[in-house]
């Protein structure tokens, strides 16, 4: 099946149109400026390699230091999985025309992928524990996770929520990856709302934040270093979203760094709005990144649960963050002058 093009441009300008400028925070705002000016195939089919995937491709900021043959081994070692097992999950077509990508016996392979499947190895612990049929990503990038786990969970339906701009990209890649999967845009929302007959009839969800999910409520909340860029009112709406439709026994997959100021606020991981009504199956530090934190909660009834004790043991991490008790103003002069001298 052939990409509708003429969709995937309508969609965007829609979306685009009918977007709360003022959700986007400070970084966002800084990427997508002037870039996605004057969109056509011959960016999208690019995208990876002329400043499109800025801010959610990981081998386009590091493209000083890509994958290469030689290093491959060590890397899956050190996340602990072989190329057999991963091979399952990577394809054949370098969608975006990627520099930094590794060939390796017809996959490509970069160290996203890597990250992803130890992920996904998280995630699997979900399905382990109850049937998820409804999964919403919040700020899934293009889609790398999402592929991999659409391709490991097939039956389920998958929601990417996000902004215009990253939906974009993400349209075309999950229609190059799964030409024959039925994509529903915000484009086709009635009234700015989604219904069952909709999810019934559709199998992937490229949207915007704020759709109408008429009380649909999903099993599975995914986000993965985004929430700690956004605006703490937009957290909070997001916190609010996911507390209000998660399914009984849902699960909430976090990975965030302890501390982030890169929107002009302070967002610290132990301070996100959660309410007390989960428990927690997964908490640890991120082998990428030691700045980060993985949780996977899971929603419960009580809250007689090890969440409040957990968040206790994230707080005495946080300490570490020298940052944490000066003013704001104060450490982005001093990162200014240290840029000024390291010049």
């Amino acid at each position: 099946m052939s990409i509708n093009i003429e969709k995937i441009l309508a969609n965007f300008n829609y979306s685009v149109k009918n977007f709360n400028k003022n959700d986007k925070s400070i970084i966002w705002d800084q990427i997508h400026s002037n870039y996605f000016m004057n969109i056509n195939i011959e960016k999208l089919e690019n995208f990876r390699n002329n400043g499109l995937s800025r801010g959610t491709d990981n081998n386009f900021l590091n493209k000083n230091l890509p994958l290469r043959s030689e290093t491959l081994e060590e890397r899956l070692n050190f996340y602990k999985i072989s190329f057999e097992e991963i091979k399952k999950f990577l394809l054949k077509e370098n969608i975006g025309n990627s520099k930094n990508l590794l060939k390796i016996k017809d996959y490509y392979i970069s160290d996203s992928d890597l990250k992803n499947y130890e992920r996904l190895i998280d995630i699997r612990k979900c399905f382990q524990k109850k049937k998820i049929n409804l999964i919403c990503e919040i700020g899934g990038g293009f889609g790398e996770l999402g592929s991999m786990i659409i391709t490991d969970q097939p039956h389920t339906k998958y929601f990417f929520i996000d902004l215009p701009e990253t939906n974009l990209l993400c349209h075309y890649f999950i229609s190059k990856v799964f030409p024959n999967k039925k994509v529903f845009l915000n484009i086709d929302c009635k009234n700015n709302s989604i219904s069952k007959t909709d999810i019934e009839n559709n199998d992937v969800f490229i949207l915007n934040p704020w759709i109408d999910y008429q009380n649909i409520k999903f099993d599975l909340f995914i986000n993965a270093q985004s929430m700690m860029e956004m605006k703490p009112e937009i957290i909070k709406k997001y916190f609010n979203f996911i507390q209000s439709n998660i399914n009984k026994d849902g699960f909430f997959y976090l990975i965030n760094r302890y501390y982030h100021d890169g929107t002009g606020f302070k967002n610290i991981l132990s301070k996100y709005p959660y309410d007390a009504f989960w428990n927690v199956i997964i908490s640890k530090g991120s082998k990428s990144s030691k700045r980060s934190r993985v949780i996977l909660l899971q929603r419960t009834d009580s809250t007689r649960t090890n969440f409040i004790s957990e968040m206790e043991k994230i707080k005495k991490i946080e300490k570490n963050f020298d940052t944490l008790n000066l003013p704001l103003f104060i450490i982005n002069l001093y990162r200014k002058i240290k840029k000024f001298f390291i010049k």
